[in-house]
């Protein structure tokens, strides 16, 4: 077995070489047109705009700025001006850290992003970077309408940074504005920037915070921000789910706190899970990414940082289905995209759709043990 993993991850490699030079010889993605069947991946609903009978604010809107917000289980309070966020990304104001004792220190990059400066001093008016934890969350935990950087390993997040730079990853949408934030800001990074970023992210653990609920119906919704919110007052209610993944915060104060503990509930149609495993066990997607999708295959593709295959289990199915499209549509055509194409061939939006359930019903894998600062004294 240990020859044959060693001959795998041979051939891989040098798959990846080849693929590496055809994606950047690549000339720009064509136009797709994203399917009805999974328009709802990409953040579209029957509104983008809040609904008669649906008044609730956020809980930062209509208070004075310098009042001082908080969450249950944090010590932490955090001004609403926080979440008062300018139209350029200027990079200035901290990103909502509620449990700073959790993890290491947050690189600046993270944590304030930065300003664009001219040789005197003066701002450019050009758009700097918007701090990564602002869509990311602190934790890199992410929401459904971006990705969850999180626990993935150093050598994928730096080469999806890479891909980003290199024009070759994008959206199948092209109004999905954080993508091409997210093209922007990897051009400006430096490499410190760059490596800091990716060192953070990958260092923290992905916790469980999407609950899969198989059933025909799912609350009625209105898409904002490339996410789902469900109605409130008079306006909610429950609505035949057909074949949609509906994926709404848990908790919409804490959601919009940006509280990277807040779940989210994945309302999927009934049986799709168990169709989604079967559709992964025909793939072998374990192969790369891990036993139950936790990461760490040894025959995925490496680098000396590490896998290039990240983990899956307990991401956002919304977000699983935007990569599969967008790998199978050719739109991400970045290193690893040569090893998926061919897996994506012949899979349906069902199909999309049942894998990404499944995906999501995984817990992910636990975090390596951190000793306390007094086990490590005693040592």
């Amino acid at each position: 077995m240990k020859r044959i993993q060693i001959t795998l991850t041979a051939v891989a490699l040098i798959m990846l070489g080849g693929y590496l030079v055809r994606g950047q010889q690549a000339g720009h993605a064509p136009a797709i047109q994203i399917p009805a069947a999974i328009e709802w991946a990409y953040g579209y609903g029957p509104s983008h705009a809040r609904v008669p009978g649906d008044r609730r604010p956020a809980p930062f809107e209509e208070v004075d700025p310098d009042t001082l917000l908080r969450i249950p289980g944090s010590h932490v309070t955090t001004k609403a001006s926080t979440f008062d966020r300018p139209i350029q990304d200027d990079g200035v104001k901290a990103v909502a850290d509620w449990y700073p004792d959790e993890h290491g220190p947050i690189p600046d990059i993270i944590k304030f992003g930065r300003k664009r400066f001219n040789s005197d001093g003066s701002w450019d008016g050009k758009e700097g970077i918007r701090a990564c934890g602002q869509c990311h969350l602190a934790t890199g935990s992410g929401r459904p309408e971006n990705a969850q950087p999180g626990g993935l390993p150093l050598a994928y997040i730096l080469q999806q940074l890479e891909d980003f730079r290199n024009d070759l990853r994008t959206s199948a949408d092209p109004k999905k504005d954080n993508m091409h934030r997210m093209i922007s800001f990897s051009k400006l990074l430096t490499p410190e920037e760059t490596l800091a970023a990716a060192e953070y992210f990958a260092a923290q653990p992905f916790p469980q915070i999407v609950k899969v609920i198989e059933s025909a119906t799912a609350p009625k919704t209105r898409a904002a921000g490339g996410m789902f919110h469900a109605l409130e007052g008079p306006a909610a209610g429950q609505e035949p789910l057909g074949q949609r993944i509906i994926e709404i915060p848990e908790d919409e104060d804490r959601n919009a706190l940006r509280d990277p503990k807040s779940g989210y509930l994945a309302y999927v149609p009934i049986g799709s899970v168990k169709k989604g495993e079967a559709l992964v066990a025909r793939g072998q997607c374990a192969a790369c990414h891990g036993r139950n999708l936790g990461g760490n295959a040894p025959g995925a593709p490496h680098t000396s940082q590490g896998p290039l295959a990240p983990p899956l289990a307990g991401r956002s199915p919304s977000y699983v289905v935007r990569q599969l499209f967008d790998l199978r549509s050719g739109v991400r055509r970045g290193t690893m995209s040569g090893f998926m194409v061919p897996v994506l061939a012949d899979l349906s939006a069902a199909d999309m759709l049942s894998i990404s359930a499944y995906v999501a019903s995984l817990a992910p894998p636990a975090p390596p043990l951190r000793l306390t600062s007094v086990q490590t004294a005693s040592r």
